[in-house]
């Protein structure tokens, strides 16, 4: 929606609001390019692609949602499979500026969580080979219902099997309706999502005026022994590493 953008620009809205949803459908598609398609010599191959009739791409139909955030994607080696992590919201409004807010930017609104629907973390796998999600457990898996955001995990786990994911999330354990609105709030705290394992989820919370953000993730490269001597961390340690983040205080104005 170029007015959209433009009111962006402008900082009059969210650049999310730019973006044009049919809200309306009961379907949206995971789509799989390969690259190979942009390595071919005659490019006009893939000039108009028809996404659902191109047998080189694959189109997966999953519920429709929203989603903004990867954590991470990576292929299973031993099945073909596709597995990949993301922030999910079922509404399909972004807090952008609308009727419902008066037109007005959704940070000027005075309860703006009031027209956001809560997201949550969750885990799908593709089966590449026949052209679909995997079926034989949950898909996808819930990973987190706390309201997580902009997930992290250490750079050279990135498009690599990984255990561990670390969101913002709320400050406290809530319990949501994730169709609705109003069930959403503010970031509050830090989480150690176990992918495999979510029931050992680690959560820290920060002080109800304190807001972090997007954590980068520090890796711990030398260590300490029992002798108080340095030693080489074990690569396979993915969660030896310090998690760097920017804390605002709502109360002070400060960072």
């Amino acid at each position: 929606n170029p007015l959209s953008a433009l009111k962006a620009l402008l900082g009059l809205s969210g650049f999310a609001g730019s973006i044009d949803l049919n809200e309306s459908a009961s379907h949206t598609h995971i789509v799989l390019l390969p690259r190979s398609l942009f390595d071919e010599t005659d490019q006009s191959s893939v000039d108009d692609i028809d996404l659902f009739h191109d047998e080189r791409i694959l189109a997966i139909p999953v519920n429709n949602h929203f989603n903004f955030h990867f954590a991470n994607a990576y292929e299973d080696e031993t099945t073909g499979r596709i597995v990949f992590d993301t922030v999910q919201i079922d509404g399909m409004d972004l807090a952008s500026t609308t009727s419902h807010n008066s037109g007005r930017p959704f940070w000027k609104n005075d309860h703006p969580f009031q027209t956001v629907t809560p997201s949550r973390l969750v885990r799908y796998v593709l089966d590449v080979p026949n052209r679909s999600l995997a079926v034989g457990t949950p898909n996808p898996k819930v990973l987190s219902t706390r309201l997580p955001e902009f997930p992290s995990l250490p750079r050279k786990r990135s498009t690599r099997r990984h255990r561990y994911v670390y969101p913002a999330v709320a400050r406290r354990k809530v319990t949501v309706d994730y169709e609705k609105k109003g069930h959403a709030g503010p970031v509050g705290g830090i989480a150690k999502i176990d992918v495999e394992f979510p029931e050992n989820n680690e959560y820290y919370s920060f002080e109800t005026y304190e807001f972090p953000g997007e954590c980068v993730l520090c890796p711990k490269v030398r260590g300490e022994n029992g002798n108080g001597e340095e030693e080489e961390e074990e690569e396979e340690k993915e969660d030896a590493c310090y998690l760097l983040v920017n804390v605002v205080n709502g109360r002070d104005m400060t960072t």
